[in-house]
């Protein structure tokens, strides 16, 4: 009969025992219980918009917050546009030395004309304080008339810019100038050459810089212009 008391005592209490276990033992996580989760600690990071300003992250998932402007949904992509740095590169002893600079825009077709229309923005005021510069700026950031790749030759037609950024013309201006513009673009692998025109006139560019009209850009060619 004690033996019997004894068992059923036992049995009671490894059922107590179980059923308090049950109730705090840790769920798939690693949480005693899903209501006492913890918030999120999201990193310390920043994402620079097109505009200059700049988004954390933030959310169950951590995801960088759209920019300004821009659809929580929206697709996007990260590029680089090149400049000048006066603190990378003391006393421009190479004119044609370029660094990068990313720029996150919305996904679209024809990414190498976001990539010179950013470009064509010229350096954030963050940027100018870390020693970036370069000949664009917000009056050049509609000079585009249109960009057309073919055969990995990309001809780019700009506004008539001589009479905003004529220091352009010098040596020294020219290969910075051009370093800007062929860097950007070269960046995507299916341009291997660039070719430029003033209102689709390339003899015009090129007596601009002062570089002339080699067979290097088709010889001034208008007729690759025509679009």
């Amino acid at each position: 009969m004690k033996r019997l008391i004894s068992a059923t005592l036992f049995l009671a209490l490894f059922f107590l025992v179980g059923c308090n276990l049950k109730k705090t033992a840790p769920d798939n996580l690693g949480n005693e219980n899903s209501k006492n989760l913890s918030p999120v600690a999201c990193t310390a990071e920043a994402k620079l918009c097109s505009d200059g300003s700049a988004v954390g992250r933030s959310g169950p998932n951590c995801e960088f917050a759209p920019c300004p402007g821009e659809e929580a949904n929206k697709e996007t992509l990260t590029l680089k546009i090149y400049f000048g740095n006066s603190s990378l590169n003391p006393n421009v002893e190479d004119c044609s030395q370029v660094y990068p600079r990313e720029r996150i825009v919305p996904a679209a077709s024809s990414t190498p004309q976001l990539a010179l229309q950013e470009l064509f923005k010229g350096p954030t005021g963050i940027e100018k304080s870390q020693g970036y510069f370069s000949f664009f700026s917000e009056e050049t950031k509609s000079i585009l008339k249109g960009l057309k790749i073919e055969d990995n030759i990309a001809y780019v037609n700009l506004k008539d810019i001589r009479h905003i950024i004529p220091n352009a013309s010098t040596s020294c201006g020219s290969a910075e100038f051009l370093a800007e513009l062929e860097t950007t673009l070269k960046q995507f692998p299916i341009i291997k050459k660039v070719v430029f025109a003033l209102d689709g006139k390339p003899a015009a560019f090129y007596e601009w810089l002062q570089i002339g009209c080699p067979a290097e850009n088709n010889l001034c060619a208008e007729a690759r212009f025509n679009f």
